[in-house]
């Protein structure tokens, strides 16, 4: 029996989508400028979150840094946020070549050495920088990736949506929780998996 979808679901699926294809028809300094703009609203419209971010940080530097740069930082945060989300949304224009114009990828001789090894490699990533971008290793380095992602269980198609956006480059999601079997299977077969 086919789910119905909710009127929510459906204007928040086709706002998306006309949003993406919106960003997607900007130049990139435009459209990145537009993420950093909406990570700038959230950060002043959205305190529950400023308040764990910022807890985060303190955590992470505890008395190195002050009240003034920790507060600094966390706008940091959400305008990067901001554009992670332009970032997948222009996941379709990206090529191998276009990927490697716009990333710089440091360290790629440990993940190589690491292959060598033959039990696959687990990336461990804070939601910090472009982790969206990430998912094109698998293109750049010509070697299987996958990620590990959190479902958006309360609308399945936005889901369907944003997957298939995050597998343009190659990579392959994993649902948190029940991809934990793919997960070893993967490391098995000498993968990469991203947590």
């Amino acid at each position: 029996m086919e789910e119905k979808t909710s009127f929510k679901e459906l204007m928040l699926y086709y706002s998306v989508r006309f949003f993406g294809c919106l960003i997607r028809y900007l130049p990139i300094d435009i459209a990145l400028g537009i993420g950093r703009l909406l990570g700038a609203l959230a950060y002043y419209g959205d305190a529950r979150r400023r308040q764990l971010v910022l807890l985060n940080l303190r955590t992470a530097f505890g008395r190195e840094k002050s009240v003034g740069e920790l507060l600094a930082y966390t706008g940091q945060v959400f305008q990067n946020y901001g554009q992670n989300i332009i970032e997948l949304l222009r996941m379709p224009l990206m090529t191998r070549q276009l990927f490697q114009r716009y990333v710089r990828i440091e360290g790629q001789e440990h993940i190589r050495e690491a292959l060598k090894q033959g039990r696959g490699v687990i990336l461990l990533a804070m939601h910090y920088g472009s982790w969206e971008l990430a998912n094109m290793i698998s293109s750049v380095m010509e070697h299987p990736y996958k990620v590990i992602v959190k479902p958006q269980t309360r609308y399945s198609r936005l889901d369907k949506l944003l997957t298939s956006y995050r597998e343009c480059g190659g990579g392959v999601t994993l649902q948190r929780g029940v991809g934990t079997r793919d997960l070893v299977r993967s490391l098995r077969r000498n993968e990469i998996v991203a947590l």
